[in-house]
């Protein structure tokens, strides 16, 4: 093992410890056979592996192959068994998930509000986002796909897996979320019953999932959520081994709190123009809280019912909010008052003087 090159220490992460998606940050730091075996649990930390379950990984193939001439083997942390979901205690451990039994709007944006004399109220919601999927939605394009996986004997061709459905692109945190495992014929492109004993799934992040799979022949479904916001990435293997070319990467995050969330808006205002009040969406930290669709809702007090038009709220799916709209008339005061699940947002109500 300390013989390897550069090179062949990428070849072994790939093939043996069955890790592709660490290449890069192997081959940034130049490692190769001699200091691989080396290598300890801050070093990987430090070179930015995360997972902690990875890791220990690297570092258990890469003395157990140090140790024995011959060649190294991946390690298994799966059992091909059909028991429920197993979770772990320590806050990065992987959480693995077996098939069980079988188990079978956003407001538009031209709200109005009753008014009373000399006021104009309006409520707007954001529609639909632009240029992107609204939270929780499947983004377009083909669904993650499998290689073939093979027959390790023969090297036959036995199966695919796509992969389809709203868990992959994430949520908000103890949302429950889910996404469809479906095999297929890699040849003839048809279903193909598969062994559910023998498939299982890896959700790594920050902090242990609760998930489920259920389902039987070529159909399976995985139903998941988590306690801690930020990145996560969903494997799936058979036979203990991962059988997508690469991890599927999701985002969570926490609900925005009202209070936390920040507005920037222009005291002053010319008649008849366009203005753009900006509001930031985040999270009881203070922490950008992206995707699109929060109910924003938006009330504006003029001097009398024509005095205000065009009023919309856009969202381009990450956590910047735009509302615009056009005030009439000169030498007077419009209050706008926003509001998230009835709680007023940041320093709402304010006031713009219309010049």
């Amino acid at each position: 093992m300390s013989n390897l090159s550069e090179n062949e220490v990428l070849t072994w992460l790939t093939n043996s410890v069955q890790l592709p998606q660490y290449t890069s940050i192997f081959k940034e730091n130049n490692i190769d056979g001699q200091v691989l075996v080396e290598l300890t649990d801050d070093d990987l930390k430090g070179m930015g592996i995360s997972s902690l379950g990875h890791r220990k990984k690297i570092i258990t193939m890469a003395k157990s192959a140090g140790s024995h001439s011959g060649p190294s083997h991946p390690a298994s942390s799966h059992t091909g068994v059909s028991h429920p979901t197993s979770s772990h205690t320590g806050p990065s451990h992987p959480t693995s998930s077996h098939p069980s039994h079988p188990t079978s709007s956003h407001p538009s944006n031209t709200g109005h509000g009753s008014n009373p004399a000399h006021a104009q109220q309006r409520n707007v919601a954001p529609g639909p986002t632009k240029g992107a999927p609204a939270k929780g939605a499947l983004a377009k394009g083909n669904p993650p796909k499998s290689a073939p996986h093979n027959d390790g004997a023969q090297g036959t061709p036995l199966f695919r897996l796509t992969l389809d459905g709203k868990g992959l692109q994430g949520g908000q945190i103890d949302e429950e979320v889910t996404f469809q495992i479906k095999a297929l014929d890699p040849k003839e492109n048809k279903p193909k019953d598969i062994d559910g004993k023998k498939l299982s799934i890896n959700v790594d992040g920050p902090s242990v999932p609760k998930s489920t799979m259920s389902g039987s022949g070529s159909a399976y479904t995985v139903t998941y959520s988590v306690k801690k916001g930020g990145d996560y990435f969903i494997d799936i293997l058979y036979e203990g081994k991962s059988v997508l070319p690469q991890p599927v990467k999701v985002h969570f995050s926490a609900p925005s709190d009202p209070h936390h969330c920040t507005i920037n808006a222009p005291a002053t205002a010319k008649a008849n123009e366009k203005i753009f009040i900006k509001i930031y969406a985040k999270d009881s930290n203070g922490d950008p809280v992206k995707g699109g669709g929060e109910p924003f809702k938006i009330n504006v007090n003029g001097p009398d019912p024509k005095s205000l038009s065009d009023l919309a709220i856009d969202n381009d799916g990450d956590d910047v909010y735009t509302l615009s709209c056009i005030l009439h008339v000169p030498r007077s005061t419009y209050t706008f008052s926003i509001s998230l699940n009835g709680q007023p947002v940041g320093n709402s109500p304010f006031s713009i003087n219309c010049l």
